[in-house]
């Protein structure tokens, strides 16, 4: 069984400042759709997250699957975006150092 699409639906609403209401009416559906959808109970389709993504201002559906700019998460993944080669596999390796201290 594979696991659901992990996205930021819900985080990209309250960023855009949007109410459930307001995205279900922008995509054609009853509120209950876009609930379903920012709690995983309904798989993400194209066509729902390409929608989702018009409804709430994003330059790109593929944004939906990463924090938006307030989350705290969205700075290293910005940094981790940025970063090539050498660099990006040294970062990573030096998170993951952090992680197994933080686990220690």
């Amino acid at each position: 069984m594979r696991k659901p699409l992990r996205h930021y639906i819900k985080e990209w609403r309250k960023f855009r400042e949007l109410t459930q209401s307001v995205v279900a009416e922008r995509i054609e559906r009853d509120v209950s759709v876009v609930s379903r959808v920012e709690r995983g109970e309904i798989k993400l389709t194209q066509e729902i997250l390409e929608r989702i993504a018009f409804a709430l201002g994003c330059d790109d559906p593929t944004d939906l699957l990463f924090p938006p700019p307030n989350h705290p998460e969205a700075e290293v993944i910005d940094l981790l975006r940025r970063l090539r080669g050498p660099r990006r596999r040294q970062a990573v390796r030096m998170l993951k150092a952090l992680m197994e201290e933080d686990v220690a």
